[in-house]
């Protein structure tokens, strides 16, 4: 089962392998039901194998769910960026309209200019590290 989870192994082919092991697998347990008695160590075995390779299928049905989480990360991430440079800046106008009509206060021209490449250095080192938790998950 190791050989499944090595990062040589690609998804599709971990999936077969574990599918047709769990299938391996029913088919003994079908073929040894009709007995009554206690279990012997080779039931035993195949039925701790059985759970073994639920796990491992159940951690490989989780990497493909973080491993699309990070292409969308990837493919998202540019858009992400622009969409909190936008917010930023739509937060920025609202409190010089709130100070301007509740205060009659002008600011100075370089107090609304925004600061697009603080916002951009902070993204991107979000999304760097996110693409990097993501592809070593």
């Amino acid at each position: 089962m190791a050989c499944v989870l090595e990062p040589g192994v690609d998804q599709a082919t971990a999936d077969l392998i574990v599918q047709l092991q769990l299938e391996d697998a029913g088919c003994y347990f079908e073929s040894s039901k009709s007995r009554t008695r206690e279990p012997t160590d080779e039931e035993l075995a195949f039925q701790l194998q059985n759970e073994e390779l639920e796990n491992v299928s159940q951690f490989l049905v989780d990497r493909r769910m973080v491993m699309s989480f990070a292409a969308a990360v990837q493919a998202d991430g540019n858009i992400l960026d622009d969409s909190v440079l936008e917010e930023d800046n739509a937060v920025k106008d609202r409190n010089i309209a709130r100070r301007w009509t509740e205060d009659g206060c002008f600011l100075a021209p370089g107090d609304h200019q925004a600061h697009p490449e603080e916002s951009t250095t902070l993204d991107n080192e979000t999304l760097d590290k996110l693409q990097i938790l993501y592809m070593s998950g």
